[in-house]
């Protein structure tokens, strides 16, 4: 998925879910801006390991991350009230048992920082 000069896909977004991952790469797909769901696969076959995997990464050529980030930020909608008693309740619930909650959500990844280099150019 390079873009043809050899530089590759950015990370744009990452998401905990597979209907979020889903829907993100759809809403891309549909305004035209090629994207993909790095480690899918493992995440479907073994969702207790997306916390440690840090979600399911969402990345698109670098020309279009901008773009991406912005259709993105939209799908977030407004943050919904939770009950603290009963989110707590399944927190303990799933520590007692011994398994991570069920991952969700989309968290929009900043554009990275240029590394500096070492050496100049000659």
């Amino acid at each position: 998925m390079n873009d043809g000069r050899g530089r590759p896909p950015t990370t744009v977004a990452q998401v905990h879910g597979m209907s979020e991952a889903s829907l993100a790469v759809c809403m891309l797909a549909g305004h035209g801006i090629a994207g993909r769901a790095e480690s899918w696969h493992t995440a479907t076959t073994a969702w207790h390991w997306s916390h440690a995997l840090d979600g399911v990464r969402l990345r698109v050529p670098a020309e279009h991350a901008q773009a991406a980030r912005e259709l993105l930020a939209g799908m977030q909608g407004p943050p919904r009230a939770r009950r603290w008693q009963l989110v707590l309740f399944f927190l303990l619930a799933f520590w007692w048992a011994g398994l991570p909650p069920p991952p969700r959500g989309l968290r929009i990844v900043p554009p990275a920082r240029p590394e500096p280099t070492l050496h100049a150019k000659a």
